[in-house]
């Protein structure tokens, strides 16, 4: 299972290599595929707008530095295997055991992947590493998101009524320890005056991140993702 801890496993905009879900591939297509990784991390570290010292450091950061700008080539989803939404369920429950959605506010969403089936999860890769997963409820507008870059899950977002609302800083500041940001010494949190809802955010120009926190209505979106920092114009 590849659940979001530290740096490690399992929040816009997330994900597993597309061709790294597809069953039987040859060890020596991880091995191309391992080398061809090192190489662009190589140029990363050699091109103008690297990353600094400090966000060379977060693992997080420099995979989403490498996948920056990664597009939708099409929309092609797949269905999920059995396994995958347990992968999915895990990864869920991390999130909430992290604290980046509250008690009060996961409690129904847990039930609602618990029951779900397979059918219900959809996979959408992208060209440069970024995987969506989203979990549909059936008779509802209601669902669950994830992106993952990596092996690691940067973006919870979902539609749900549950009946309780979303610190948005709490959730901000949960998602930044679970994922290992808070080591990045230079997050400042940024001017936010959203229409509706709520929503926080907060930009590290070391690791070249952007966090942010949203709730409004039943919706929610917690996640990070790498952006310059001249273009953060407009988007708090």
């Amino acid at each position: 299972m590849k659940t979001p801890t530290l740096q490690a496993a399992a929040l816009g905009t997330a994900a597993v290599l597309a061709l790294a879900l597809l069953p039987g591939l040859p060890a020596a297509w991880f091995a191309v595929r391992d080398a061809s990784l090192a190489g662009r991390v190589l140029a990363a570290e050699t091109s103008v707008g690297l990353l600094s010292p400090a966000g060379q450091t977060v693992e997080v950061a420099c995979q989403l530095w490498l996948a920056r700008d990664d597009l939708f080539n099409g929309y092609n989803p797949r269905t999920a295997t059995a396994a995958e939404l347990d992968e999915f369920a895990a990864a869920f429950d991390t999130f909430c055991q992290a604290g980046v959605l509250p008690d009060a506010f996961a409690a129904p969403l847990r039930q609602a992947v618990t029951a779900a089936l397979p059918e219900d999860l959809e996979i959408s890769p992208r060209d440069r590493g970024l995987v969506t997963w989203t979990l549909h409820f059936p008779d509802s507008d209601a669902f669950v998101q994830m992106e993952w870059v990596g092996d690691t899950a940067v973006s919870l977002a979902g539609q749900y009524n549950a009946g309780a609302t979303l610190d948005t800083a709490a959730a901000a500041d949960a998602l930044c320890a679970l994922l290992g940001l808070d080591t990045l010494a230079d997050w400042q949190t940024l001017a936010a005056t959203p229409a509706h809802g709520t929503l926080h955010t907060r930009y590290s120009a070391d690791g070249q991140l952007y966090l942010h926190a949203t709730f409004q209505e039943g919706y929610f979106s917690v996640g990070v993702s790498s952006v310059p920092e001249d273009d953060l114009t407009g988007l708090a």
